[in-house]
Order: structure tokens, then C-alpha cells, then sequence
């Protein structure tokens, strides 16, 4: 007979970069691994006035903008904004299945006053986080990266996503953070 399958493992959390849970396995009773969270990309600059709409919040003189869904975007520069700090988080990795591994976190990047000078957009890329491997799967998923980009001589800042988990007897994928390994035989 096949096995029965229990709930799934833990999810990672959206916008956060967290990796998923990996799955247990126990009395031949199999589970999925959870996905990973969601990236999120977080721009602070010198705020000029203060005024706010619902997607910035003004905390103590910078404006904080934040972007949170998954996908590419243009953002434009204020006028009279020459720098600003970021954190760019990517994806986390899905958890592995069949007494697999924790999904890796995704991978960040952070500065203070970074030179927009010049530059009047930016790209914006926030990595999804990769999907929990279900109990049939012998594959599962890191998590994307997450990128800012810009012109004029800002470079492009790239942070990994997180690593898949493995499942039982494979080896952790790569990442931002690596995945976690199996905990073992799936009998």
C-alpha cells in the first residue's frame, strides 16, 4: 500500500526571506516540505517633507518605501534625493520532503548612503520564495533573487535566494543560505 500522507511543514514567511520547514517522516507517514517566504526590497532616503501615502511610511526624517510583491518594477527617484540606505532580501528556499531538510533563508544586502545622484529609476526585482517539495517530488525549490538596479553608475546589487532543502538521502541545494540536510532514510 502507499503511505499516508500528514500536513505540510511550516511555510516561510512573506517578505521576509525565510527558508521553509522540512517535512518529517515518521511510522512510514510522509509529509511535504514548506515553501519559502517571499523576498522584499527596503529603500530609506532624507525626507523632504512630511507627507506620506500608503505605500511609504516617514520614520525619524527618512521615508522608508517598501516594496513587497514578487516581480519587477520601476521606482523613480524623488527630485532632490541624492542617496539612500537599502536592504535587498531574496526569497528563501522550499523545504524538502520525505524527512527532508529546512528550506535556506535568502541571501541580503545592506548599506547606508548609497549615491543616487543621477540616477532617476531604479529597477526593483523581489525573488519569490521557492516551493516545498510534496511527497512524490525527488526535486523541490530554491528560492529567486532578489535585485536593485539603477543607471547612471549605480551598479546592480544582486541578493542570492535561499537554498532548497533536501529530502531524504540528496544533497541541499545551494543559496543565499544553503539549504538544510535530510534528516535520514524515508522507511
Amino acid at each position: 500500500g502507499r503511505a499516508a500522507t500528514s500536513p505540510k511543514a511550516g511555510n516561510g514567511r512573506t517578505g521576509r526571506g525565510g527558508g521553509g520547514g522540512g517535512a518529517g517522516n515518521s511510522n512510514n507517514v510522509r509529509s511535504e516540505g514548506g515553501d519559502g517566504g517571499s523576498g522584499i526590497v527596503i529603500l530609506s532616503f532624507a525626507s523632504t517633507n512630511n507627507t506620506c501615502d500608503t505605500e511609504q511610511t516617514l520614520q525619524g526624517g527618512h521615508t522608508v518605501v517598501a516594496f513587497k510583491e514578487i516581480g519587477t518594477c520601476t521606482w523613480s527617484v524623488p527630485a532632490g534625493v541624492t542617496s539612500v540606505d537599502y536592504l535587498v532580501v531574496a526569497g528563501g528556499g522550499g523545504g524538502g520532503s520525505r524527512a527532508g531538510g529546512g528550506g535556506g533563508a535568502g541571501g541580503y544586502l545592506a548599506s547606508t548612503s548609497r549615491s543616487v545622484s543621477g540616477v532617476s529609476t531604479l529597477t526593483v526585482t523581489v525573488g519569490a520564495g521557492g516551493l516545498g517539495a510534496n511527497t512524490l517530488q525527488s526535486s523541490w525549490n530554491s528560492g529567486s533573487n532578489s535585485v536593485l538596479a539603477g543607471s547612471g553608475g549605480f551598479s546592480t546589487l544582486t541578493a542570492i535566494g535561499g537554498g532548497a532543502g533536501a529530502m531524504a538521502g540528496a544533497a541541499a541545494s545551494n543559496g543565499g543560505s544553503g539549504g538544510g540536510a535530510s534528516g535520514g532514510s524515508t522507511a
